[in-house]
C-alpha cells in the first residue's frame, strides 16, 4: 500500500463540521448531503432540445468495414452562449443496442449483452464507418480507450471480472492480454498514459475493503501495485482531465463522510504519496467519479451520491478547497448515474445521465454543460425525443470550443458535435 500525507482543513457540509486530519469509516447515521437538494443546482434550468431525426436513417451495422452507417444532420449558425455549449451536429452512428467509449479519432462500440468490440472512424459528412471487430472470450462489462505514440488501446474488465488490454493500430485489433483477476465489475478503470507507459487504475476487493490497483504496462511487460494508502479503502479511480503530469483521483467510501483521495504521477510514470482531500457526503454505492483541473489551483469532483429519500444526485465540489456540494444533478430518481469529462485549456465540460421522473426504473436523459471556477453553466438536456437516453461519452476535439459526445439510445448510439464556450 502507497503512503500517504494529509491535506488539513476543516468543511461545512451539511450543517456539520467535519475534519479530514484522521479520517475513518464514518456513522451510517451520518447525514444527508442535504446541499444538493437546496434547489435544483446553481446552474441554470437544463434547456429541453429535441434532436431531430437524421436526414438519412442509419443501417444495422455492415459486415463490410467501409461501409457508411449515418449522415449528419448539421445546424448551421449554431452558436454558444457564455458558459453554454449547443448543438452543432447529430446523426444515429450505429443502429442496435449498444454503448460506446470515445477515442482520440474513433469510437469503440460495444454491442449490448455480446461477446465482441467493434471500432467506428469518423468520416465526416457520411457520419462513421465500422473498420474492424474484435471477438472477444466473454462480455465486456466496462471500458476506458487512451492512445499511447500512433496506437490506440482498450482496457476492460469483463463478466469474469478479469482486467483486459488490446492494442488497435493500422485498422486492426492486435491480440488482448489478461493484466489482472479478480477485478470488481462494477467500475469502469481509467486508463492514462504517461512517461512512455500505460498506467491502468481499477478496483479489486481485498478482504472486506475495496482497493484501487495499478497496473503499468511497457511493451510486453506489465506488473501491478496497490495504491490505496494504509488505513483507508479506496475506489472508482478516475484520472483528472486537464493535468500534465497524470493525477488521479478515488474516495475512500463509507456510509457517510467519506474522503477523496488524490495520487499524483510524476514525468516519469512514478506514484507520489496520497494526498487526503476533500470528504464527500453520502457517496452512493457504487460510487462513480469525474474530475477536471480548471486553472493551476482549482480542480473540481463530480460524484454521484444519496440525497433526499435515498435518491441518486449528482454532485460537485472543488478537491483542494473545502466548499459545499453544488448540484449538478439533484436527487430525484433511483439507481446508478453515469458521467463524463473532457478538458481543454480553460475549458471543461462534463456530461451525466439524469432522471426525467421519480418513479423507480424511470427513462433518462444527458446533460452537458461548461463547468468554470463560478460552478455550473446552463445545461443542455440531450435525448428527450428517445425513450431514454444513458451512458455518455465525451471528447475534447482540436478545434477550440469543440467536444465530440456519444450516448445510447434504444435506437442506437447517437452521436452530437458541441460548440462549447467559457
Amino acid at each position: 500500500m502507497r503512503p500517504v500525507r494529509t491535506s488539513c482543513f476543516l468543511v461545512l457540509w451539511a450543517g456539520l463540521a467535519l475534519s479530514c486530519t484522521e479520517p475513518g469509516p464514518a456513522s451510517p447515521s451520518a447525514a444527508p448531503a442535504r446541499a444538493l437538494d437546496a434547489g435544483r443546482s446553481s446552474a441554470a434550468e437544463p434547456a429541453s432540445v429535441a434532436v431531430p431525426a437524421p436526414t438519412t436513417q442509419a443501417a444495422a451495422p455492415s459486415e463490410t468495414p467501409s461501409a457508411p452507417a449515418a449522415a449528419w444532420t448539421r445546424m448551421r449558425g449554431a452558436a454558444p452562449e457564455p458558459r453554454a455549449c449547443v448543438v452543432t451536429a447529430q446523426g444515429l452512428s450505429r443502429a442496435g443496442a449498444a454503448r460506446a467509449v470515445l477515442g482520440q479519432d474513433g469510437m469503440l462500440v460495444l454491442p449490448e449483452g455480446e461477446a465482441r468490440f467493434e471500432w467506428w472512424s469518423e468520416a465526416g459528412a457520411q457520419g462513421a464507418r465500422k473498420l474492424s471487430e474484435l471477438a472477444l472470450a466473454s462480455v465486456p462489462k466496462r471500458a476506458a480507450v487512451s492512445a499511447l505514440g500512433e496506437a490506440r488501446f482498450v482496457v476492460w474488465v469483463d463478466e469474469r471480472a478479469q482486467l483486459q488490454l488490446v492494442s488497435w493500430a493500422g485498422g486492426e485489433f492486435g491480440a488482448p492480454r489478461v493484466l489482472a483477476e479478480g477485478v470488481d465489475r462494477r467500475f469502469t478503470p481509467a486508463l492514462g498514459a504517461q512517461g512512455g507507459l500505460l498506467l491502468l487504475a481499477f478496483t479489486r476487493s481485498v478482504g472486506e475493503a475495496m482497493h484501487v490497483m495499478l497496473a503499468r504496462v511497457e511493451g510486453q511487460r506489465s506488473s501491478v501495485e496497490d495504491l490505496t494508502p494504509p488505513g483507508h479503502g479506496a475506489s472508482a479511480p478516475t484520472f483528472v482531465a486537464g493535468t500534465a503530469p497524470l493525477s488521479l483521483v478515488m474516495v475512500d467510501a463509507h456510509a457517510g463522510v467519506s474522503p477523496l483521495l488524490e495520487l499524483p504521477f510524476d514525468a516519469s510514470g512514478h506514484v507520489q504519496p496520497a494526498i487526503v482531500r476533500t470528504p464527500v457526503s453520502q457517496p452512493y454505492a457504487p460510487p462513480a467519479l469525474a474530475a477536471a483541473r480548471l486553472s493551476a489551483r482549482r480542480t473540481v469532483v463530480a460524484f454521484t451520491a444519496i440525497g433526499r429519500v435515498a435518491a441518486t444526485a449528482i454532485g460537485l465540489v472543488p478537491l483542494e478547497s473545502a466548499e459545499a456540494p453544488v448540484a449538478l444533478v439533484p436527487s430525484e430518481g433511483y439507481g446508478e448515474l453515469a458521467l463524463a469529462v473532457a478538458h481543454q485549456p480553460e475549458l471543461a465540460v462534463f456530461a451525466v445521465e439524469a432522471f426525467r421522473g421519480s418513479a423507480k426504473d424511470a427513462a433518462r436523459k444527458v446533460l452537458v454543460g461548461v463547468v468554470d471556477a463560478a460552478g455550473p453553466g446552463a445545461l443542455l438536456a440531450l435525448g428527450l425525443e428517445d425513450a431514454s437516453a444513458s451512458a455518455p461519452s465525451l471528447r475534447a476535439n482540436a478545434q477550440r470550443g469543440e467536444f465530440s459526445l456519444a450516448y445510447a439510445t434504444p435506437k442506437g448510439i447517437q452521436r452530437v458535435e458541441l460548440a462549447c464556450r467559457p
